[in-house]
């Protein structure tokens, strides 16, 4: 089965340095059934953050840093807010609501009628609150990064970079959390390294292929890995998928 985790780790480390997420979102299942609950949400945590750092690392010369730091400081701040009340608010009728406004997205874009917006400081800092809010309180928050840094209309390059950076900097703040709560025990400090080398792989293979991708398919692609995530979270919040 630990063949099956490293595989899904590659698949997920290509589509998700594409589409800017994903990386839980395919390889989250697959470790579950393979490792205690613990072990599976530090690896792929830290499989995240090796992502980010790949997207980052590979596609630095696009990265839009003022757009990093509006949009990527109120995501961590509000990371901790939404995290503060899982306890408090229902998170089925959010991740519903947050799932019918991601397709309704997608599916215009789909349709041809792509939602596009300048990027302004205030769009950047309430963009970032939502996805943040959204990331710590429902536990995902990807699709919506996703959806707003789309609706921006960068080209591809920035769009993954600054995707990547942002992402960065809210892995930065949960992965230390997981490792000093004991959720990695010595028995896999060897996977880290791999956990690395993979993801690098990953951000390596997609470099080739999106200088390949024109603009608008490369929007398609977008478009579709939020539907697909999106549909994912209405069936999670209507009961028709079991979560985790």
């Amino acid at each position: 089965m630990e063949t099956v985790f490293w595989a899904a780790a590659l698949v997920a480390a290509l589509i998700g340095t594409i589409a800017g997420f994903g990386f839980s979102s395919i390889l989250l299942p697959v470790a579950l059934s393979v490792f205690q609950y613990e072990t599976a949400l530090a690896l792929v945590s830290i499989f995240h953050l090796f992502g980010n750092l790949g997207r980052v690392g590979f596609y630095r010369g696009n990265l839009d840093r003022r757009l990093m730091f509006l949009f990527g400081l109120p995501a961590v701040a509000m990371t901790f807010a939404g995290a503060m009340l899982v306890s408090v608010l229902p998170k089925d009728p959010l991740r519903l609501a947050v799932g019918l406004i991601l397709v309704a997205y997608s599916a215009l874009g789909l349709m041809g009628r792509q939602v596009t917006v300048s990027p302004t400081a205030s769009r950047s800092v309430l963009g970032g609150g939502v996805y943040g809010f959204s990331s710590g309180l429902v536990g995902t928050g990807g699709p919506i990064r996703g959806a707003f840094l789309s609706a921006f209309g960068l080209d591809s390059g920035t769009y993954i970079a600054t995707s990547g950076a942002i992402s960065l900097l809210v892995d930065l703040t949960r992965v230390p959390v997981y490792l000093l709560s004991g959720f990695l025990t010595p028995d896999y400090y060897l996977y880290v390294p791999a956990l690395l080398a993979v993801a690098l792989v990953g951000s390596s293979l997609s470099s080739v292929l999106v200088g390949r991708i024109p603009a608008p398919r490369f929007r398609v692609i977008i478009n579709v890995a939020i539907m697909l995530v999106s549909l994912r979270l209405v069936a999670e919040a209507l009961g028709l998928l079991k979560v985790g």
